[in-house]
């Protein structure tokens, strides 16, 4: 067993600062409607993360069975308050008054950018970076369908080849 902080060490992956309010800004008209994504990456550039946040090569969902090896890695985890909570109808226990979203880039060793939105694929991606450290950079993975128990419709998700 590994504690979180050993783990960042180890994988020289760098979670950045998820704070609402930025040194030197203002947030004076907004009413709090702006939320600040979890960052997960191995990426140093910040230009580059923020051009794979506005553009990719390809939709992971098109990629089903293709095999690709891993060299960056881009997660961005959102949460944001629901606008009115789920409460249990016969305890009146909130059972969700959040709602999380998440944005999923991969970069090949050739460049190709990959995304998706899949929270499946978001968190079995976080478990192997867990996993595997710094050695999730040239991982090849192959990536599939599954059929979550409860659910209906498959999610992407990937398997290690």
């Amino acid at each position: 067993y590994q504690d979180t902080e050993s783990v960042k060490e180890e994988t020289s992956l760098a979670t950045q600062n998820t704070s609402n309010q930025l040194s030197g800004f203002s947030n004076d008209g907004f009413n709090g409607n702006i939320s600040r994504p979890d960052i997960l990456t191995n990426i140093q550039d910040k230009k580059m993360i923020f051009n794979l946040g506005k553009h990719v090569d390809k939709k992971l969902n098109d990629c089903v069975g293709q095999e690709i090896t891993i060299d960056k890695i881009l997660i961005k985890k959102y949460v944001k308050p629901l606008d009115t909570p789920i409460y249990d109808a016969q305890t009146g226990e909130i059972l969700a008054d959040t709602k999380t979203s998440m944005s999923v880039v991969i970069v090949d060793k050739d460049g190709t950018s990959y995304a998706t939105g899949s929270k499946t694929f978001g968190y079995a991606l976080i478990s192997a970076i867990f996993d595997f450290g710094k050695e999730i950079e040239g991982l090849k993975i192959r990536i599939i369908k599954t059929l979550r128990s409860g659910a209906q419709n498959q999610s992407l998700d990937f398997e290690l080849v």
